[in-house]
C-alpha cells in the first residue's frame, strides 16, 4: 500500500512538472509578437513601388521607453535620400517621416498621442495628400489630426525596412512588441481604419500585410500579394569567399569605436590581415581615417601597436580623420621618418599628405593620401603629382568624400570637412583634383557610418569613369559591440574585374549581402598583371559559419525569441527530471521489498 501511494505521488508529481514545463512549448505557438533588436534586419528586396498612404500596426510598448519607441516600417539611410519612416518618436509619439525626391523633407509627429501604455494596441496614421490632412487613430479612434501639405508619391529610392530601417546599424529599431503591419496605398476612411482594428483585412487598395510573431527567415504578406521581408543579415550563415582572383587590397575603415572600447577586436582584426596577407595576396591595406575617437594618447597608443604589425609584411597607408585632430598625435605616432621607406612624396614633411607607389607584376600604382578636407595648396601639390606619373593608376585616399547615397559631400551636408576643420569639400576635390586626370581609377573614403559598402561611379573631365567606395563601420561597431569590419577587394589578374567583400573578423563571418559584390574598374595601359607562377597555397573562409544568433556576443541582451527557445528546452530538461524521479522511486521500493 505505501509502494503504490508513493508511485501514485511521484506520478502526480511528474505530470504536473511536465505540463508546467511543457507549457512555454505551446505558449510560444500563439502570436504574443515579434521582438526585435538591432540584429533582426528584414528588408524587401526592391523600394516599394508606391508611397503607402495608409499605415498601420499592432503594438506594444512599455511606459518606461527610453529616447525613440524605434521604427514600425521604414527605408531611411541618409539625408537627402527618398524615403518613408513608420515609427514611433520620443515620448511614445507615433511619427510619418517622408524625404521626396527633391530633398524635402516633412516630418509629422502627433504630440498629443503616446503610444507606451504597456498594453497592445492598434496604431494607424493616414496621409490624405488630395484634403491635405495627416490623421492618427487608436484603437479605431481618432486621436489627432493635422493639416499639411504632403507629397501624394515618392520614388523611395530604398528597399523597405521592417522593424527598423536601412540606416547603420540598425539602431532605431522597434523597442517594443508588432504583432502586425499593414499598409495601403489609399487614404483608408475612419470607418475602414475602425475595421481594420477589430481585424478585418481589406485588400482594396492593400499593399501588403504582416503577421509577426518569432524570427523567421521571410515574412510575407498574408493577402499573398504584397512584397516579402526577408531576414538578410546581418551575418551570412551561407557565403562562399571568392577563389579565383589573383591578389587583393584590404580597406580598413574608421576604427575609431575598436580603438576606443574594444582594444581585444582591434588586435583580432590586425592580426586577421597579418595571418591572411599571403594566403589572400593581400598587396596594400588602406586606413581611411579616424584612427582614434577622442585624439587622446592611450588610444594613439593601441593604435599604433596595431598598425605597426603591418610595417616590413605588406605596404599600407594612414590618414586623419576629423577625431585624429588636432594633428599633434598623429604626427607624433606616425612621424615620416619611421615610414619613409614607404613614402614616395610628401606634401610637408608629415604623413598627413602622402603619395606611395607599388606594382604588382606589370600594373603600376600611385596611392595619393590627402587629410580630411584638403586645402587648395595640397590639392595643387595633388594636381602635379599625379600629372607626374601618367602611366599609373592613381588611388586617392581621404577621409571625409561621399555621403551613404552615393554623392559628393558639399557645404550643406551634415558632416562636410567645412564644419570639421577642413578647407574643401567632396565636391570641391571633385571639381579641382579628381575629375581632371584619366588615370585616377578609384577614390576610397569614410567618415559617413553606414552598415552597406557605398559605391559611386562617376565620369571624369576626360571621360574616363571613377569608382569611389566608401567604408566606414563605427556605426555596426557601436551598436554590435565592435565586430572588426574589413572590406577585401580580389582582383583579377588585368586589375580590371573586382569582387568585394565584407568580413567580420570577429564574428568569423560575411556582413550582408549587399556589401559583397562586383565592380569593374577602368586600369589604364594593357592592365596586364604579370605575377608570379607560383603562389602560396590559398585558404579561403569557410563557407558555412555560425547563425547570426550564436554569433552575438554575451554582451548583447537576451531578447526576443531567443528566450522562449531557452525556456523550452530546459522545461523539456525539468520534465525528463521529473519522469526519472518516478521510475527512481519506483525501483527504490521494489528493492526494499
Amino acid at each position: 500500500m505505501r509502494m503504490k501511494k508513493l508511485i501514485q505521488a511521484a506520478l502526480l508529481f511528474s505530470f504536473l512538472i511536465s505540463a508546467v514545463c511543457v507549457l512555454p512549448i505551446y505558449a510560444t505557438e500563439q502570436n504574443n509578437g515579434m521582438v526585435f533588436t538591432a540584429q533582426d534586419t528584414y528588408q524587401t528586396q526592391e523600394p516599394l513601388s508606391v508611397l503607402p498612404a495608409t499605415f498601420e500596426a499592432t503594438l506594444k510598448l512599455s511606459p518606461d521607453t527610453a529616447g525613440r519607441g524605434g521604427v514600425i516600417l521604414g527605408s531611411y539611410v541618409a539625408a537627402k535620400v527618398a524615403c518613408v519612416n513608420f515609427e514611433v518618436h520620443e515620448n511614445g509619439a507615433p511619427r510619418l517621416y517622408i524625404i521626396d525626391e527633391n530633398a524635402t523633407v516633412y516630418d509629422i509627429k502627433f504630440k498629443t498621442v503616446n503610444v507606451c501604455t504597456g498594453e497592445y494596441l492598434h496604431l494607424a496614421i493616414v496621409k490624405d495628400s488630395a484634403a491635405g490632412l495627416v490623421c492618427c487613430y487608436i484603437n479605431g479612434e481618432l486621436a489627432e489630426t493635422q493639416q499639411l501639405a504632403t507629397p501624394e508619391q515618392v520614388t523611395l529610392a530604398k528597399q523597405m525596412g521592417l522593424g527598423g530601417d536601412i540606416r547603420s546599424g540598425n539602431g532605431q529599431f522597434f523597442k517594443g512588441s508588432l504583432k502586425n503591419v499593414t499598409i495601403y496605398e489609399n487614404a483608408r476612411s475612419a470607418e475602414q481604419v475602425r475595421a481594420d482594428s477589430q481585424g478585418d483585412l481589406d485588400t482594396s487598395g492593400l499593399i501588403g500585410s504582416y503577421e509577426l510573431s518569432d524570427r523567421q527567415d521571410v515574412f510575407s504578406d498574408t493577402a499573398k500579394q504584397g512584397p516579402d521581408f526577408l531576414f538578410c543579415g546581418p551575418f551570412l550563415e551561407h557565403y562562399e569567399s571568392t577563389t579565383d582572383y589573383a591578389y587583393s587590397f584590404a580597406l580598413v575603415g574608421d576604427t575609431q569605436i575598436l580603438t576606443r572600447y574594444y582594444k581585444d577586436k582591434l588586435t583580432a582584426m590586425y592580426d586577421w590581415i597579418v595571418d591572411n596577407v599571403q594566403t589572400k595576396k593581400i598587396k596594400f591595406v588602406f586606413g581611411l581615417g579616424d584612427i582614434t575617437d577622442t585624439n587622446r594618447v592611450g588610444e594613439w597608443k593601441r593604435a599604433k601597436q596595431e598598425i605597426k604589425k603591418l610595417d616590413g609584411v605588406v605596404p599600407f597607408s594612414v590618414i586623419r580623420g576629423n577625431h585624429d585632430r588636432p594633428e599633434q598625435y598623429f604626427n607624433e605616432y606616425f612621424p615620416l621618418d619611421e615610414f619613409k621607406d614607404q613614402i614616395l612624396h610628401s606634401y610637408d614633411g608629415t604623413m598627413c599628405n602622402t603619395c606611395q607607389e607599388f606594382s604588382v607584376g606589370t600594373i603600376k600604382y600611385l596611392v595619393v593620401n590627402l587629410d580630411y578636407g584638403p586645402s587648395d595648396d595640397v590639392l595643387d601639390w595633388a594636381n602635379k603629382i599625379v600629372a607626374k606619373y601618367p602611366e599609373h593608376n592613381v588611388i586617392v585616399t581621404t577621409h571625409i568624400y561621399l555621403a551613404p547615397d552615393g554623392t559628393t559631400l558639399d557645404a550643406e551636408d551634415t558632416g562636410n570637412a567645412l564644419t570639421c576643420g577642413g578647407f574643401n569639400t567632396g565636391d570641391q576635390m571633385w571639381d579641382k583634383f579628381i575629375s581632371k586626370h584619366e588615370n585616377i581609377v578609384l577614390v576610397l573614403c569614410g567618415h559617413k557610418p553606414t552598415d552597406y559598402i557605398t559605391v559611386a561611379r562617376t565620369k571624369g573631365e576626360k571621360g574616363n569613369e571613377v569608382v569611389q567606395i566608401m567604408v566606414d563601420p563605427q556605426g555596426t561597431d557601436k551598436n554590435m559591440d565592435g565586430v572588426g569590419l574589413v572590406a577585401m577587394m580580389y582582383f583579377s589578374k588585368d586589375g580590371r574585374s573586382v569582387d568585394v567583400e565584407y568580413y567580420s573578423t570577429d564574428r568569423k563571418a560575411f556582413f550582408h549581402r549587399e556589401n559583397q559584390f562586383h565592380i569593374e574598374l577602368n586600369v589604364i595601359g594593357d592592365g596586364i598583371a604579370e605575377l608570379p607562377t607560383t603562389q602560396e597555397p590559398q585558404t579561403t573562409e569557410p563557407s558555412i559559419t555560425e547563425s547570426p544568433t550564436t554569433e552575438i556576443p554575451a554582451t548583447q541582451p537576451e531578447t526576443g525569441p531567443t528566450a522562449p527557445e531557452t525556456g523550452c528546452k530546459a522545461s523539456v530538461s525539468f520534465a525528463w527530471l521529473a519522469i526519472i524521479t518516478t521510475c527512481t522511486v519506483i525501483v527504490i521500493e521494489k528493492k526494499k521489498k
